[in-house]
């Protein structure tokens, strides 16, 4: 069922959404809750992609979304919500379903154990997802920088000459030993010091 349930989301919100959720099923005496629940880091700023089944049809139950958001609670930060959709497969005599004309609301008749078994059990499987995720970006960004660095050592070899192939330079526009002291006498005419050291021949 929640395979095909997968499916179904992926057809209606498409290959960008469905990357962002993760496959979730728990189950215990009374009660077996399963689903698509946004991975860790992923959130949205309103609660538009939260949807609630109860034994196949949708309800409207604002504590489970709060038993949801409780679970995310260490996970995403303030004003943030996560992304799910939740089945939940009760005994149907544990339920009312007759509350709302729509039936899209109903009663639990212990609902305390309904939150807890939301709450309980989700909780240290997102923080166990968060680990995972956390260790594999760790490990992806070391390879990164050892494989980033071994390229730059390896382009370095190949490029730096080698001192021994170096030749001495020569600087064939530097002046002579003679023409060093000497001075072009058209240059002097226009060149005045404070104590005219300068001779009218040109040379210091």
């Amino acid at each position: 069922a929640c395979k095909s349930y997968e499916q179904r989301i992926l057809q209606i919100y498409g290959a960008e959404m469905h990357q962002d959720l993760i496959s979730f099923s728990h189950q215990e005496t009374g009660i077996k809750i399963e689903g698509l629940f946004s991975k860790p880091g992923v959130s949205r700023p309103s609660k538009r992609w939260q949807q609630i089944y109860v034994n196949g049809r949708f309800i409207k139950a604002t504590f489970l979304g709060h038993a949801v958001s409780e679970a995310y609670k260490t996970i995403l930060m303030n004003h943030q919500h996560p992304l799910f959709f939740m089945m939940i497969t009760i005994n149907p005599e544990e339920i009312d379903v007759n509350v709302h004309p729509a039936k899209t609301e109903v009663r639990f008749k212990n609902q305390n154990l309904i939150y807890t078994a939301v709450t309980s059990s989700l909780r240290p499987f997102l923080k166990a997802t968060a680990r995972e995720l956390y260790n594999l970006l760790h490990s992806t960004f070391q390879t990164n920088s050892v494989l980033n660095s071994t390229e730059s050592v390896q382009s370095g070899h190949s490029e730096q000459p080698s001192l021994l192939s170096k030749k001495p330079q020569t600087n064939n526009s530097l002046p002579s030993e003679t023409q060093k002291h000497e001075l072009p006498h058209n240059h002097l005419k226009n060149f005045k010091t404070e104590h005219n050291e300068f001779s009218t021949d040109g040379t210091l």
